[in-house]
């Protein structure tokens, strides 16, 4: 009984870490977006819906060179595009906090994943995916209209993009031929591939 009162401050002081990491763990996250005031919060891609999404591109022939997540968040769709034998695979993450721990993650890939994969902290904007050949998105409503532009420039015919959530807008839906020409091959669980077409 001796021992008691000492367990208990013990409980009360592993308590107070705990919730102190989760508070600070919380702010780490949401510091970059409200410094910059971004305009995408983080939400995980269900990592389920990625795979049958790369399953899918292997299964009909796409090949698989370069992919390039923006917005990469903890890095799980790279470590899917790894997987699926991408040669190389590349996440855009503007979060501090989640590019850092993307790049801790791959720490415990096999050297063969780590080889072929690289995680950089930038604006996605800023970074050039014309050698994509796949590229993953996914955006908010008020930046669809941007990213759909981004890869218009960017992105060569016969590319693939695969965006979670939204749909982004297209030439052929608006009339405006800043917009992506595309054709959607996949739709399934809010995931969606788009072909790259000519124009």
């Amino acid at each position: 009984m001796a021992h008691e009162p000492t367990n208990r401050r013990d409980r009360k002081v592993y308590a107070a870490i705990a919730a102190g990491a989760t508070v600070f763990g919380t702010m780490a996250l949401i510091a970059p977006f409200v410094v910059s005031r971004s305009k995408l919060p983080y939400m995980a891609t269900p990592s389920g819906k990625v795979r049958r999404a790369l399953n899918y591109l292997r299964k009909n022939g796409h090949a698989c060179h370069v992919f390039a997540d923006l917005g990469s968040g903890d890095g799980e769709a790279v470590y899917r595009a790894a997987q699926a034998g991408y040669r190389r695979a590349v996440g855009i993450e503007l979060n501090y906090t989640l590019a850092g721990l993307a790049k801790m993650r791959r720490l415990f890939w096999t050297k063969n994943e780590r080889k072929r994969t690289s995680f950089y902290c930038q604006d996605m904007f800023h970074y050039d995916i014309r050698a994509a050949d796949t590229v993953m998105v996914f955006g908010v409503k008020p930046l669809m209209q941007s990213l759909s532009a981004k890869l218009k420039r960017e992105c060569q015919p016969g590319a693939h993009v695969m965006s979670y959530r939204f749909r982004l807008p297209l030439c052929e839906e608006k009339s405006d031929t800043n917009l992506l020409r595309a054709k959607i091959i996949y739709d399934v669980e809010e995931m969606r591939i788009y072909r790259v077409q000519k124009g």
